[in-house]
């Protein structure tokens, strides 16, 4: 049976919309304690500090959807058209970018060990379906945006496996936690870094994405 193919720029769309709809999802954990109408300046300090580790699990949550975020749509400014496959490989990316806010929930609120480990885990998902949608798409040119011109083999599998760049930073995160839970969450600066690393220290162009 012949697969359907169908125009990429309606799942786009549709992608696009979740993405926006789960760092929505986010910001919502970000609420003020119930303070009294007359505190002093230290007691105002004490109860911004308690909701801190709230606003450290949104500030990382929402910088590794936007890096997904930027990967999808670097994936498909390229795809003009979806079959089966990468339609459905697209719809478990979505799947597991809508459950992140779940995970930050529970990291922000309690950040043990087992939040940290659960969070990890959740932030690999996504990665690995993306991983899987890419290598699907570059053996299959006819979905090309432009289907005379053939991917640049090399680069773009170089590319791929860079996907796999945020599980790695996981699982480093997962081993410190049994280490020492309070740093767990250090490895992640990997991720926000790693443009400069790449560019100042190994001394090759960085990836746009």
């Amino acid at each position: 049976m012949k697969t359907k193919i169908t125009r990429a720029s309606r799942l786009k769309n549709l992608s696009d919309a979740i993405f926006a709809i789960v760092l929505t999802l986010l910001v919502l954990d970000l609420k003020l304690p119930n303070l009294p109408d007359s505190m002093s300046n230290r007691d105002l300090i004490e109860h911004l500090q308690s909701i801190f580790p709230i606003f450290q699990a949104y500030i990382l949550s929402f910088l590794i959807i936007f890096k997904y975020w930027q990967h999808h749509n670097r994936i498909f400014s390229e795809i003009y058209y979806v079959d089966t496959v990468l339609t459905w490989s697209t719809a478990l990316f979505l799947l597991s970018i809508s459950a992140l806010p779940l995970p930050s929930n529970l990291l922000g609120k309690f950040g043990n060990q087992i939040s940290v480990i659960l969070f990890d885990i959740s932030v690999s998902l996504p990665a690995f379906f993306l991983f899987v949608t890419l290598r699907y798409f570059l053996s299959h040119p006819e979905l090309l945006k432009k289907q005379e011109a053939k991917p640049e083999k090399e680069k773009d599998k170089k590319y791929m496996y860079s996907l796999l760049f945020i599980p790695t930073v996981a699982m480093i995160s997962v081993l410190v936690s049994f280490i020492d839970n309070s740093i767990a969450l250090y490895p992640w600066v990997l991720v926000l870094l790693r443009r400069y690393f790449i560019s100042n220290i190994l001394g090759k162009a960085p990836n746009p994405y």
